[in-house]
């Protein structure tokens, strides 16, 4: 089905109302052997007992590709609605639709999501866990680690004082988000990610246990179910010296998961799952301390919080689990 078929389609859904309008968000093309991975995840998932997201969305996309479509009211250029839009295995449309939470108008919605995109992109396509080079591609450097209260990238404020320099909060950041959004990349990794990424999350996160005791056993430390929580309480550190103690264990153990469960970041399969990965899934703006911060949310429940920067570049401000 067309790009002029599709919004035709949702224009008579909507009754042919005149005061509003469609433009397609984003198009996903069927990824590369996207029906073979359809079917194995869809296999995967019936051994596991794994039930389907939202009736299998995420596999008709990987089957057909598909739109994320965006209705606005067109006299105040209002964003109302984002459409998903796919065909299922009878290629019946499939149609689902979520109203967008706050005051956004259509362009500010484009730029939204074209930035997610970009940023999802890059997040899932590294092998590796530490951020530095996304948090300055698409944040403002000089702002890392400021708490403001919209997501992981804030660091309380008694840890930022006692940062040697900006390198040193750097570090601070990139490390703590990226052993906290661990399970959110390696979700992508399971085989029932297609059929349910929130599946896929939780068979992470039994896989970031796992080699969280094997890491204990190997440094001779003491088991602790919780050690990557605690290595994420940055509220914790209360000396300098904590501080150099936190960075060197989060950079030892994210080393440790990096060897230990490499990201098949060049097989068919994840570049399949990165592709559905930066699908928008909600929308929303909120006003804080005078600034409109801009949230999305994709499927294996990634949330970028954003900002426009002086130049009216959107900036990444935070990044979150979506509850």
């Amino acid at each position: 089905m067309t790009e002029q078929q599709v919004l035709s389609g949702l224009r008579a859904r909507g009754g042919n109302d005149p005061s509003v309008s469609f433009v397609v968000a984003t198009h996903i093309e069927p990824p590369f052997g996207g029906s073979k991975i359809a079917e194995e995840s869809a296999l995967a998932a019936r051994s596991n007992h794994v039930s389907s997201y939202q009736d299998g969305i995420f596999l008709d996309f990987m089957r057909g590709g598909g739109y994320a479509v965006l209705e606005f009211e067109k006299q105040r250029d209002e964003a109302k609605r984002l459409h998903l839009v796919t065909w299922d295995e009878d290629g019946k449309q499939v149609v689902d639709s979520q109203d967008i939470d706050g005051d956004l108008t259509k362009d500010e919605t484009l730029s939204i999501v074209s930035r997610n995109e970009q940023f999802c992109q890059a997040f899932f396509d590294s092998a590796t866990t530490p951020m530095n080079s996304l948090l300055t591609t698409f944040g403002n450097a000089a702002e890392q680690g400021i708490s403001d209260g919209v997501g992981y990238l804030e660091v309380p404020e008694q840890v930022r004082s006692l940062a040697s320099g900006p390198s040193q909060l750097m570090e601070l950041t990139s490390s703590s988000n990226g052993l906290a959004l661990w399970t959110i990349r390696h979700a992508l990794a399971q085989p029932v990610y297609p059929v349910n990424p929130i599946a896929a999350v939780q068979s992470a996160n039994k896989e970031l246990s796992r080699l969280s005791k094997q890491f204990l056993a190997a440094t001779n430390a003491q088991a602790d179910a919780d050690f990557a929580d605690h290595l994420l309480a940055l509220n914790t550190i209360r000396t300098h010296d904590d501080l150099k103690y936190r960075l060197r264990s989060l950079s030892d153990f994210l080393a440790y998961l990096d060897s230990h469960s490499t990201l098949p970041v060049t097989s068919d399969a994840y570049k399949a799952n990165v592709l559905i990965s930066t699908i928008p899934l909600n929308l929303l703006v909120q006003h804080h301390d005078a600034n409109r911060i801009y949230g999305v949310t994709t499927p294996p429940g990634l949330m970028t919080v954003w900002k426009e920067g002086g130049d009216g570049v959107l900036l990444l401000k935070g990044l979150s689990v979506a509850e």
